[in-house]
């Protein structure tokens, strides 16, 4: 296990903030006084998953999807290096059981202090979310520039919270009290159990996978280019399991499993095929065989693979045939928790091609303005407000049914763009360029009737500060019907031979 403090200051070597991770994440309006000069609106971001919530200024931009930190919380550009953004991201390290908290501390310190140019200049106690921590300084030179840190994390059900505040060391004091303020608003309940006992519930945002490993196995993420996460058994070093990725565009599955078999005999290697699935009934292929390492090292491999948005997911299972039988219920445990996140989430709910025009009156304008809607729902009450630079509306539909609207946002608002259901802000909405250059904001939700607003930072400059006025009603459209829930796949048991 490598301690991912030491991982987090690595992403710094460009001299840009990190970037980060997402499923299903809510942002909850908040208001706080914050010590840099001003009352600012403060919102709530919720990691849902790993039972995290932190609450960070408004005008600050918010960045997933990048491993190995979970969110980066980014300072406004140009409040002061062109280089250098001030940031607050937090990371989620997953660790075996009974590993403590001054064991990942000793472990984060070594880490730290064998990088080039870099120094643990303090470490104290410290408690986050009422539970007890550790707080690093750190002080390192990146490319001739002095870069500060803060670190505050804590150990909790087989995962580490770190906390991070990065800045220039002339910007470090400017910022501290915010950093402060949002290290402080941090509370962890709570993290997705595994149904298995003794197993943890892993999430790679991504590339958007989820499974279950041993509790009391060790996690390392991004060993290879290729690889999003490896499992090892510290008790048996020989039995590795775990995922691999492999872009693989316009492919589909039968000719990656084509391409896979040739390479293979290409080494000599005679692989035994399977059909399977996973996640929710999405097909997949097997292959079994053995495999001599350089060394000499004799190992029985199983691979099982699914092609999804041009990219290979290959769950692999590797051990000496000795150890076969021994761990291949746990490998067959983990392959029945593996599923793909991005074939399920809401965002994959398909869109209706119906279309509705809203004419735009505007005072001061010869001609009405069009705006184009498609909705899997029942649309209705749609205003645009010039002086809030907001579009709102009402959206209806079955219970327990998923809802998406599309609207043409781009000739009315200008972005970035905040998204609202219910008042509370959301991160997963969609912000696309049609072909005419229009830009287009899909968001996804959960059907009953939801109020939705799609907020700008400032109006097209051609139109005048007005109240523009919507006056075409909109048209009704049908539902969508509910989205299934998701079963286990069949994995590779009783299709590949003990």
């Amino acid at each position: 296990m490598k301690s991912i403090i030491g991982r987090k200051l690595k992403l710094q070597e460009s001299l840009s903030a990190c970037g980060v991770l997402a499923l299903s994440f809510v942002l909850l309006s908040t208001l706080l006084s914050v010590a840099y000069g001003q009352q600012t609106s403060f919102l709530t971001y919720e990691d849902q998953f790993h039972g995290v919530t932190i609450q960070y200024p408004a005008g600050w931009e918010v960045t997933e999807d990048d491993q190995p930190v979970d969110v980066v919380f980014r300072s406004p550009a140009g409040d002061s290096s062109p280089d250098y953004t001030e940031n607050v991201n937090i990371g989620i390290d997953y660790i075996p059981a009974g590993f403590t908290l001054e064991e990942y501390t000793e472990l984060n310190i070594e880490d730290l202090s064998s990088q080039l140019d870099t120094q643990v200049s303090g470490s104290s106690d410290f408690t986050l979310s009422g539970k007890p921590a550790k707080k690093l300084e750190i002080n390192k030179t990146l490319q001739g520039v002095e870069i500060r840190s803060m670190l505050v994390f804590v150990v909790e059900n087989n995962r580490a919270y770190v906390i991070t505040y990065d800045a220039l060391a002339e910007t470090y004091d400017q910022y501290l009290s915010v950093a402060e303020q949002m290290i402080a608003s941090v509370e962890i309940s709570e993290a997705i159990e595994a149904e298995n006992a003794g197993y943890v519930a892993f999430l790679d945002k991504s590339e958007l996978i989820n499974l279950e490993y041993p509790a009391d196995w060790d996690t390392n993420e991004n060993v290879r280019p290729d690889n999003i996460v490896t499992f090892a058994n510290l008790a048996e070093p020989t039995v590795t399991i775990g995922v691999d990725i492999q872009d693989v565009p316009g492919m589909t599955l039968e000719e990656y499993t084509d391409l896979s078999i040739d390479q293979l005999r290409a080494e000599n290697i005679e692989p035994a095929f399977f059909e399977t699935t996973i996640g929710t009934n999405t097909p997949a292929g097997g292959l079994e065989y053995a495999l001599t390492t350089t060394g000499g090292s004799e190992n029985r491999v199983a691979l099982v693979y699914a092609v999804n948005d041009d990219k290979a997911f290959i769950f692999f299972y590797i051990t000496s045939p000795d150890k076969w039988d021994t761990y291949f219920e746990t490998s067959q445990t983990m392959l029945d928790s593996f599923s793909l996140v991005n074939a399920e989430v809401s965002g994959s709910v398909p869109l209706p091609e119906l279309l509705t025009t809203h004419a735009v009156s505007i005072s001061a304008s010869a001609e009405p303005i069009e705006l184009d809607i498609r909705s899997s729902s029942t649309v209705s009450g749609f205003v645009f407000s010039e002086e809030s630079k907001m579009i709102s509306f009402s959206a209806t539909g079955e219970d327990g049914t998923k809802g998406v609207t599309v609207v043409t946002v781009g000739s009315v608002l200008e972005g970035p763009y905040t998204v609202m259901v219910d008042g509370t802000a959301v991160t997963d909405f969609k912000t696309t360029e049609t072909a005419e250059g229009e830009t287009e904001i899909e968001v996804t939700y959960d059907h009953s009737t939801r109020e939705i607003s799609i907020t700008g930072t400032q109006v097209v400059p051609e139109f005048p500060v007005t109240m523009l006025i919507m006056g075409i009603a909109i048209a009704t459209i049908i539902a969508l019907a509910a989205v299934t829930t998701k079963r286990k796949g069949t994995g590779f048991s009783g299709m590949m031979p003990k």
